[in-house]
């Protein structure tokens, strides 16, 4: 294989305003949308932590505030 053959990959960084939209997104959709937590377990924890509104069924809904 000749050098021109070769695969070159191309790396492309986030800039840092991209990563602060994406991490502000992502800190709305745990807070309003939330994860599903399978653990029973799990579920008592984040309740004990985040207080008992913050879980719906298998539904824990995560406040900024708490993953920052």
């Amino acid at each position: 294989m000749s050098e021109s053959q070769l695969v070159q990959p191309k790396i492309s960084l986030l800039s840092a305003e991209l990563i602060e939209q994406i991490h502000a997104y992502s800190l709305k959709i745990l807070a309003t949308t939330g994860v599903r937590v399978d653990s029973p377990q799990a579920c008592r924890l984040f309740a004990s932590r985040l207080g008992s509104a913050a879980v719906a069924g298998n539904r824990v809904r995560i406040p900024p505030e708490a993953v920052e």
